[in-house]
């Protein structure tokens, strides 16, 4: 071990040199084409500022930032109130522009009477159509409340209306990032979140003069992005170490009291601002001070005094941490890998014994309270791991520390925890607006579909789709057309991308009074349920546990419930411009389960039409079967002569042939039907050469001579298809004959008939003897 800890030294001694003879750069760990930083400043300057910010710390923020601002960046300074003035031109950073900027910083004051919010962005973003007007630029904007221009409060929310709809979209279309401070709890919390949310930036609430420098020192690192200098730690000791890689030190002292604070180097020389080491600098504000320590020595350095929590050391070195950027704006619970490596001006750090030496650990933090901390797991090179983000929405620092005995470094990502989506109700002149806002910029690209089912006072429900506006933004509008009374509206939102929530969305029951009430915009609470124990972070800190929301209602309830029609229930109102033709995709799968009958309607209809078909294929074929067993060679039996002779009132030759066909006899009434023998079939089938396909029923109620094609003086149709088969078709076979005889010649429907019919017709075991004997 001892023999690893010489040869760490010893290669930083190596890059201490390297410094020493001028051929080390302040390096910091970015790609050198990245374009420079471009912030723009904006600064409210309204009445209301006397209240919000009575000692004038803007002054000192804006300091803060011009004397760590990177030499080469661009930046601009305007203020705000109802007019907009540029108080620092924008342009490129150097000693002039810094002397410059402090000296115009004292004119910041509380004198304006408006807040003219729309108009500043504007007017800083003169240069959208320049050639150079989407090259990545940041805006800060410090205000303490709300949209307020001349004449009234409705110019007012048509400004405010016109900055979310116009105005933030065309800065996200020219690569413009807001990050917005806010100075006091009478804020529009909605506006300040999407201004930020929609272009990617920070949006904070500063609640004293030390959050307030503080955070100015969070957005300049996170609009600095990779340019942003890597940090040693100051413990609690109010100590820090410094390697040999390391050519240049800044200390951000943050006071709560305005006293002297001295610093101690690692032989225990003592510094101060009037006494300091070469080529060194320290300024000396009423809220902190900035120390600069150029070419310092190695070891542990300390702080004697009264420290504020948000103090920082950043360090200029060869040897660098570099942990992949993490975004801005991350949604509550959600996991974000870590991915962290060493650089040195040869390139990634290989060396093995120097990598067994660093111990790595992330930390999410708020303030002084650590929420949750683990250890990084070496990969290789590299070092991996994950966090997850708190369930609160909030501001919070992500810092991945790097330990290696006589090695320090770490890095700091201020992050803002969203929930998701943003909800408001916008009174308008004779209906409310519903809008739902997207938290995240990205969600702006991801399908999510809405809908709004709306209660009336009459115990009506009707669902109106959300639309997504160019904006960015979801809205749907609701009339009183039920009459005047309270409205119930619930809000049910289905994702549909790929990034999803952890939780499902919870939307608050939105309560509409109609007529109309005046006001403004009125924001909805939108919250994801509580994700799986599983998802909560691995290694909380006991002592330190994160804070919680309170558990929203089961999400399994409120989604179902919103979509469920009451019934019976009033016809759904639809808008002039009516549904569009996927409205029922918004409806949940499970209330519109019904309409899945028709596949199996469908089915079932095919495979009855296939049964009917069968069954006339059957009756075919068994008809022709019927054909084929009469027996026309052998006389009628006695029981067939009987029913004849009842019949036709005369009687029936003995024995009746088929090549001697009878005359049909005439009716005795003219009440009679009609009733064909088997010589009229047979000398109709001579003459016809054709039979009729269709068997009429003996139980047909309706039967008469029309429905066998017979006519007064006509014919009976025998049925049979070709006169030349008889012969082929005749059998000695009686019983054959008489049991096919019966129904299919006499298939009669008249109430007497048929009685006679049953009384004559007999199985062949009821026959007569002779009869019998005769079939035999």
């Amino acid at each position: 071990m001892r023999q690893s800890v010489t040869k760490v030294l010893v290669s930083l001694l190596c890059f201490s040199c390297l410094v020493a003879t001028g051929q080390a750069q302040q390096a910091t760990p970015t790609d050198p084409n990245l374009a420079p930083l471009d912030l723009r400043i904006l600064i409210d300057i309204s009445g209301s500022m006397r209240d919000t910010d009575p000692n004038n710390l803007r002054i000192p923020a804006v300091n803060l930032l011009v004397e760590l601002l990177p030499e080469g960046s661009t930046a601009g300074v305007w203020t705000f109130g109802q007019f907009v003035n540029m108080l620092v031109p924008h342009g490129s950073v150097d000693s002039a522009w810094r002397q410059q900027a402090r000296q115009r910083a004292n004119d910041i004051n509380s004198v304006a009477l408006h807040t003219n919010i729309g108009e500043a962005i504007e007017r800083a973003s003169y240069d959208f159509g320049f050639s150079t007007g989407r090259n990545p630029k940041h805006y800060i904007i410090l205000t303490d409340g709300k949209v307020d221009i001349p004449p009234s409060a409705a110019a007012s929310r048509a400004e405010r209306d016109r900055i979310i709809r116009d105005i933030v979209p065309r800065v996200r279309e020219h690569n413009g990032t807001i990050h917005m401070v806010g100075l006091s709890d009478d804020l529009d919390d909605t506006l300040m979140s999407q201004l930020a949310a929609q272009t990617g930036g920070l949006s904070a609430v500063a609640e004293d003069a030390e959050e307030l420098l503080a955070l100015f020192l969070q957005v300049m690192n996170a609009s600095l992005g990779d340019q942003a200098r890597e940090e040693v730690g100051l413990d609690l000791d109010q100590q820090f170490r410094i390697d040999s890689s390391v050519s240049e030190f800044t200390a951000v002292i943050f006071r709560p009291e305005p006293t002297p604070v001295t610093l101690v180097a690692p032989g225990g020389q003592r510094y101060t601002p009037d006494q300091l080491p070469a080529n060194s600098e320290w300024l000396v504000s009423e809220r902190y001070d900035l120390i600069t320590i150029r070419m310092p020595a190695s070891g542990t350095w300390a702080v004697e005094g009264e420290l504020g929590a948000n103090s920082r050391v950043a360090v200029v070195s060869d040897l660098n941490l570099q942990v992949n950027p993490l975004p801005l704006n991350i949604m509550a619970q959600n996991e974000v890998p870590l991915l962290a490596r060493f650089r040195d001006i040869d390139g990634a750090v290989t060396d093995q014994e120097f990598l067994d030496l660093m111990t790595l650990t992330a930390v999410v933090r708020q303030g002084a309270t650590v929420l949750q901390r683990g250890t990084l797991t070496r990969s290789g090179n590299e070092f991996v791991g994950n966090v997850t983000m708190p369930s609160g929405e909030g501001s919070y620092d992500v810092v991945v520390e790097a330990d290696g005995q006589t090695f320090n470094r770490r890095r700091v990502f201020s992050v803002n925890v969203r929930e998701p989506l943003a909800v408001e109700v916008i009174p308008r002149t004779t209906s409310y607006e519903i809008r739902v806002y997207p938290n995240l910029p990205e969600m702006t690209e991801q399908e999510m579909r809405l809908v709004a089912q709306v209660d009336g006072p009459d115990g009506s429900a009707q669902f109106l789709p959300f639309t997504q506006q160019p904006a960015g933004y979801w809205a749907v509008d609701v009339a009183g057309n039920r009459g005047d009374g309270h409205y119930s509206v619930d809000v049910n939102v289905q994702f549909i991308g790929a990034e999803q929530p952890a939780g499902d969305v919870v939307i608050a029951p939105i309560v509409l009074v109609f007529p109309v009430q005046a006001g403004d915009p009125r924001s909805i609470s939108a919250q994801q349920a509580q994700p799986p124990a599983a998802r909560q972070p691995a290694e909380p800190v006991p002592a330190m546990p994160a804070p919680t929301i309170p558990e929203p209602p089961p999400v399994s309830e409120a989604p179902q419930e919103t979509l469920t029609v009451p019934t019976p229930v009033e016809p759904i109102e639809i808008g002039e411009e009516g549904l569009p033709d996927d409205w029922l995709d918004f409806v949940p799968e499970g209330e519109r389960r019904s309409a899945d009958w028709l596949p199996y309607a469908l089915a079932g209809g095919s495979g009855l039409l296939f049964l009917i078909l069968l069954y006339l294929v059957y009756r075919r074929f068994e008809g022709r079967n019927k054909l084929d067993d009469l027996d026309l060679d052998e006389p009628l039996s006695k029981a067939e002569r009987a029913v004849l002779e009842e019949l036709d009132g005369k009687e029936v030759d003995e024995e009746v042939y088929v090549d001697k066909p009878a005359a049909a006899p005439e009716a005795e009434a003219a009440e009679e039907d009609e009733i064909p023998t088997i010589s009229d079939a047979v000398q109709n089938a001579e003459e016809d050469g054709a039979v009729e396909d269709e068997e009429p029923s003996i139980l047909d109620d309706e039967f008469d001579l029309e429905s066998l094609g017979i006519k007064d003086g006509a014919s009976a149709d025998t049925g049979l298809d070709d006169l030349d088969d008889w012969e082929d078709i005749i059998s000695d076979d009686d019983s054959a004959f008489d049991e096919k005889l019966a129904p299919d010649e006499f298939d009669l429907s008249d109430d007497d008939i048929d009685d006679m019919l049953d009384d004559s017709l007999l199985d062949d075991d009821e026959l007569p003897e002779d009869d019998k004997n005769k079939g035999g």
